[in-house]
């Protein structure tokens, strides 16, 4: 499956930029995507300021396509946290129009109102009620926003990418227990396990414009699975 080239491809160009190339940064770019005008200089100055400030980036990404905003597992604590103190309060008025009885009367009431809130917290989505990605800047994001269209690795963690993506390759072969995941899952999965943080360039200064994949099993061509940028200025490409 494309899925397992994929990560052996990304596997070698980590261990042979680690051990070939002299360049502190790995820059990786697919082939479907155009950079901004401006795109050199703000990578040089993004990188500049995440090493003054975070020595222990690990990614920054330039490019996220709102299509998959919404909410993720980090978000789930503070979606019930919300949900339950605004069924609370709903519960207490309700408690203070038809009379004090004693809470169990009202506990049904309450996990009710806990179940509709959160139901509908995340149907509006993360997006629309907290807006993200609007400021000018570097925005620390969390690791659970796979897409690879184009990033910047520092040279100090591709030892572990490359060591990391061929152990997980090899244990596909050996090992049936090992569910076969998309190479962007996976190398979220190791700045999760080593608490490395990751950065978002706001505005994108990467845009997706290949709408047909080479790869058959994927697009073909479906504006649904098409994602885009709507940070990227437009007017702003430079091929």
């Amino acid at each position: 499956k494309w899925y397992r080239h994929e990560i052996f491809d990304y596997a070698s160009v980590a261990r042979y930029a680690y051990e070939k190339l002299s360049s502190e940064y790995l820059l990786v770019l697919q082939d479907d995507a155009i950079v901004s005008k401006d795109f050199y200089e703000t990578i040089i100055e993004s990188v500049k300021e995440l090493n003054d400030g975070d020595s222990n980036w690990y990614a920054l990404k330039l490019f996220y396509p709102d299509i998959f905003d919404g909410w993720s597992l980090d978000d789930l604590v503070i979606m019930l946290l919300i949900s339950t103190c605004l069924s609370a309060a709903i519960t207490l008025g309700i408690r203070k129009v038809y009379g004090r009885k004693q809470w169990h009367n009202y506990l049904g009431i309450l996990l009710y109102f806990i179940l509709v809130i959160y139901s509908l917290i995340y149907l509006i989505s993360k997006q629309a009620l907290i807006p993200q990605r609007t400021t000018p800047g570097l925005l620390k994001i969390p690791n659970s926003l796979s897409v690879l269209v184009g990033q910047v690795y520092p040279k100090r963690h591709l030892k572990a990418i490359s060591e990391n993506l061929f152990y997980y390759s090899n244990q596909l072969d050996t090992n049936r227990m090992i569910k076969l995941k998309a190479v962007d899952m996976l190398l979220d999965d190791i700045a999760n396990f080593n608490k490395w943080t990751q950065y978002l360039i706001v505005p994108n200064i990467v845009q997706h414009i290949g709408r047909y994949s080479s790869n058959y099993d994927r697009n073909q061509g479906d504006i649904r699975e098409f994602p885009t940028s709507n940070s990227f200025p437009k007017g702003d490409e430079e091929f």
